[in-house]
């Protein structure tokens, strides 16, 4: 049970290296220019990489020999396989965005509220961050209509919350012409000043910083 649970750190650390996510929501800086992969060719890797474990698992350990804990995690890892092996058929049969999950309901959040902006590398990170969450909601977008076109479609509530969501993301400056800022905008002005008033940066770093971040 002691080498299993070593065995498990082992490869949840190597699951959080492929969630940049995750590991910024935990408070480190790795990956931190960095964002999850969203595409279905990801799904497949993680569920290769999983099928592999499970085989590395079968080998290495005696189920018999472990305590009640060490069995319930044996058990669970198991389970989490074989319900993603169950559950591949139907990987177009999802809902990829909806008024409750889905990238445009999180993304400015996730920036705002997660990623903390320290130090210069910190906010060049943040500006890399943008344009990788702009690829992954046009990757998303062909998901969602590979799976409109086979027939599936969230109902019209949730489009109405999405379509809500999304917008909210590009509204008011540098989007159009407005008075308010959008909510990314503000926030990279806040961190780009901090850094400045900070003395992390000078007067023309704070500007290039801004311009990469509005373009």
């Amino acid at each position: 049970t002691q080498r299993l649970n070593e065995w498990f750190a082992e490869k949840y650390e190597q699951q959080l290296q492929k969630s940049p996510f995750m590991l910024t929501f935990l408070g480190r800086k790795e990956k931190y220019d960095q964002i999850d992969d969203m595409s279905e060719a990801a799904e497949k890797r993680e569920l290769a990489w999983q099928k592999e474990l499970v085989a590395e698992l079968q080998s290495k350990f005696d189920y018999d020999k472990l305590d009640a804990e060490g069995k319930i995690s044996y058990d669970i890892w198991m389970d989490q396989y074989q319900r993603g092996v169950a559950g591949e058929k139907f990987v177009h049969n999802q809902y990829v965005f909806t008024q409750m999950q889905g990238i445009q309901a999180f993304a400015a959040q996730f920036l705002i509220n997660f990623h903390k902006v320290d130090e210069l590398s910190d906010m060049e990170a943040y500006n890399k961050r943008i344009v990788a969450i702009a690829n992954a909601i046009s990757t998303l977008l062909e998901r969602a209509q590979l799976h409109a076109s086979k027939g599936v479609r969230p109902p019209k509530f949730a489009y109405e919350g999405v379509i809500e969501q999304a917008t909210a993301l590009i509204t008011g400056a540098p989007f159009s012409e407005s008075e308010s800022d959008s909510a990314l905008w503000a926030d990279a002005n806040r961190k780009v000043d901090a850094l400045l008033k900070a003395g992390k940066i000078d007067e023309e770093k704070a500007k290039q910083l801004k311009a990469d971040a509005k373009q």
